[in-house]
């Protein structure tokens, strides 16, 4: 059995690809929509990782918290859905707690148990 296409474009970052009659056999059809694929998602990632940095990038610049777990704050929602960071007293006084034990020289492992009840 032969696919026949009648006309492929691939346009990969400006750079164009053209055939005008291909021929596939069907050994090399599925290798063929593989590497298609492969390339496709590697580019979408790329793409949604971009996005997803302008995004961080301009809560930041706004002054508004990024997403993630922030030990000593807590997530405050705004009237219109983004979020601010709040000083979190119980937990603000164990990290301060934390930061005075390793600027007095205790190591990660003592301080840990140091903390410990």
């Amino acid at each position: 059995m032969v696919f026949v296409l009648p006309e492929i474009r691939v346009d990969i970052g400006g750079v164009g690809l053209e055939r005008t009659h291909v021929v596939l056999g069907i050994s090399s059809y599925p290798e063929l929509l593989i590497g298609v694929h492969g390339l496709i998602d590697a580019v979408y990632w790329r793409e949604l990782g971009q996005k997803t940095h302008r995004g961080m990038q301009g809560l930041a610049l706004r002054g508004l918290h990024t997403g993630g777990r922030c030990v000593g704050y807590t997530s405050v929602k705004n009237a219109d859905g983004s979020a601010e960071l709040e000083v979190n007293k119980e937990q603000a006084e164990i990290v301060q707690r934390i930061f005075r034990l390793c600027a007095e020289g205790n190591p990660a492992i003592r301080s840990n148990a140091l903390l410990t009840p």
